[in-house]
């Protein structure tokens, strides 16, 4: 690199770290740090959202856990924007963690990638790919197919006529495409079990630049919003005809709630199926009582994902070789058996870890 180029890039640094002194001394927050002791590695953490519901008690978890394997760490909310996610991991980088676990939001996975990798810190991505860095993310093949399975059983056990159905999934373009994964998945087995009604479809023919799937099944984003997906739900309701019977499918719970809200305006809610993906405290209660909410898929977000995450750091920092990719463990929740799994909103007990991430079990401690 020319002498210029360097002090151009120094100039830069600079003032990032700089932005984030200014940031945190009023207005709106973009970093916090948890408290420290002697003898404490510093780690970062880029959460996806700290405005959601669904992902800020996971970042809360993930600080609040970060003591107990000897961790300090410094947080940074990446606002579901991929230019705040590339702007935080350049501060990441002034901060000099041991290891940065990040979570971005869409397009900008390549430069922050380059960035962790000329700082020589080791990286973890969450759900979003980030080159250079080790994966950790939930199975979204799977979740498809469990929820595929389970709403085509709740059409046939509610008596609903197949040319009667219309699918209305919920992407979320800003989470990175491994969450189209499981949108693509579900519509494809959901529409072998009614293959004289829909279009059939491989998940990769499937993208973010797909709207419609033959007359019956559309596809909008919800851009991790709850305000959103209602929005945009209630534009797709405008194209569905009469005596419909309306399927449901978002992967986040922020997306579900704000689908079902448009489809109850529209006085549809009888006629109507919802599942979702994450298993929030709304969500579960929802599950519990709502009739058109019947099943949830967890993969204990709120609580597994910290350890996890937190343990794969710990490992990378005693020299351990992550795998390219680690497995959270996942269920689908029902209204005959979440009351079975789960206290509230708190799961009763905890998976055992799947055989494929046996290398964290010395490093996560007991709950």
């Amino acid at each position: 690199m020319r002498p210029r180029k360097l002090i151009a890039t120094a100039a830069i640094v600079v003032g990032l770290a700089l932005a984030v002194t200014a940031c945190s001394s009023g207005g709106s927050t973009n970093v916090s740090t948890s408290k420290s002791g002697k003898g404490v590695t510093t780690i970062a953490l880029g959460n996806l959202s700290d405005e959601s519901p669904l992902f800020k008690p996971f970042a809360d978890n993930f600080v609040s856990d970060a003591p107990s394997f000897g961790f300090k760490v410094n947080r940074y909310d990446n606002g579901a924007d991929p230019s705040k996610s590339l702007t935080n991991a350049h501060i990441m980088v002034v901060g000099k963690p041991k290891v940065i676990v990040d979570w971005p939001a869409g397009s900008a996975t390549a430069s922050i990638g380059a960035s962790f990798s000329q700082a020589k810190i080791p990286c973890i991505a969450v759900v979003t790919s980030i080159p250079g860095c080790a994966l950790f993310d939930s199975n979204h093949t799977r979740e498809g197919e469990l929820t595929a399975q389970l709403d085509a059983q709740e059409v046939k056990s509610r008596g609903w006529d197949p040319s009667s159905l219309y699918v209305i999934m919920v992407d979320e373009a800003a989470g990175g495409p491994n969450t189209l994964i499981n949108i693509a998945t579900f519509y494809s087995e959901f529409a072998k079990d009614f293959p004289s009604q829909f279009v059939q479809r491989a998940p990769s023919d499937i993208s973010f630049s797909t709207t419609k799937l033959g007359n019956n099944a559309v596809l909008v984003d919800g851009n991790l919003s709850l305000q959103t997906s209602e929005q945009v739900v209630q534009r797709a309701l405008q194209a569905v005809p009469a005596g419909r019977h309306i399927v449901l499918m978002t992967n986040t719970d922020d997306s579900t709630q704000g689908g079902l809200q448009a489809i109850k305006q529209a006085g549809l809610e009888s006629d109507t199926i919802a599942t979702s993906i994450g298993a929030d405290t709304a969500a579960l209660q929802a599950l519990r009582t709502d009739p058109a909410w019947v099943g949830e898929i967890t993969y204990y977000f709120q609580q597994i994902w910290p350890r996890y995450l937190l343990a794969m750091s710990k490992a990378k920092l005693d020299g351990v070789s992550l795998p390219s990719l680690t497995l959270s463990p996942l269920a689908m929740l029902t209204k005959s058996n979440v009351d079975k799994l789960y206290s509230g909103d708190k799961p009763k007990s905890l998976p055992a870890l799947p055989a494929s991430d046996a290398y964290l079990k010395k490093y996560i401690p007991a709950p």
